[in-house]
């Protein structure tokens, strides 16, 4: 038989140690293991500037710079590939492969299968796009009162949390809902022609969706209300196949963010 590799002997080892401390495969013991012996984790994105963008081959995006800095700084392994939100959610929950999401919402039910990073960056608050022609959201005054309204239909993507506060709030006032899994420039055109009469944006969209939209988008509104909350940290979400050293080592490199100073509570 061939003889065992290094590696393979520094794993063996490794994996002996942690089970006679007492540590599960993945915990913080293997947080000094080499990054050459983490597996390499698949990181999914998806096209959404200014968030996550895909050009020639090449990620990029304001959520996406921290994390290419941090891994170019810990030596860890990965690649990417482009894979859309809903089947991103699937192959984290199956957690048999380690995978990690770019830029997705910590949520407690979140929790109950995923591994997160440190905040890679953090929203601006959430505004609410309609048709402009609509005198129904126009005489609203609040969030929490378009929310409420039965006549009005609140258009939702898939998968999609909206932070704490505002997951809240739909949980309280239960609006009647039409989820669609289409980008967010896809669904302003649906809101355009009726399909529903409002939907949540961040605000660093708005620039993309009306480049997208094009003349349309003087057919809707932008507003914002005071119980708008701030907006939402977003982090690497990754499968439990995903070892802690793994991320413990991309946290280290990551920088700071206004998120990690405030505790990360939203």
């Amino acid at each position: 038989m061939a003889s065992m590799s290094t590696g393979w002997r520094r794993r063996l080892f490794g994996g002996v140690v942690a089970l006679f401390l007492g540590f599960a495969p993945g915990a913080s013991a293997d947080t000094d293991w080499p990054a050459s012996d983490l597996p390499a984790v698949e990181l999914m994105l998806h096209q959404r500037p200014p968030y996550y963008t895909i050009q020639d081959a090449a990620p990029g995006g304001i959520v996406v710079a921290p994390v290419l800095t941090a891994l170019s700084e810990s030596g860890l392994r990965h690649f990417w590939t482009n894979v859309p939100p809903t089947r991103q959610l699937l192959a984290i929950r199956r957690s048999d492969t380690p995978v990690c999401g770019v830029g997705w919402f910590r949520t407690e039910e979140r929790e109950g299968f995923a591994r997160f990073s440190r905040p890679l960056y953090t929203d601006h608050p959430m505004v609410v796009l309609s048709r402009a022609n609509d005198p129904r959201t126009a005489t609203l005054d609040s969030l929490a009162a378009i929310l409420a309204d039965p006549g009005l239909t609140f258009g939702t993507r898939t998968g999609y949390a909206y932070g704490t506060v505002i997951d809240s709030m739909l949980e309280r006032k239960r609006p009647s809902t039409f989820p669609s899994d289409r980008d967010s420039a896809g669904m302003a055109a649906l809101l355009l022609v009726g399909l529903f009469d409002y939907m949540l944006l961040a605000d660093e969209e708005i620039d993309s969706v009306r480049r997208a939209l094009r003349t349309d988008f003087a057919q809707l509104q932008v507003r914002t209300f005071e119980d708008t909350p701030l907006g939402n940290s977003r982090h690497l979400m990754c499968s439990q196949a995903v070892p802690e050293a793994w991320i413990e080592r991309l946290n280290r490199a990551l920088p700071v963010t206004t998120a990690d100073a405030e505790g990360d509570e939203r």
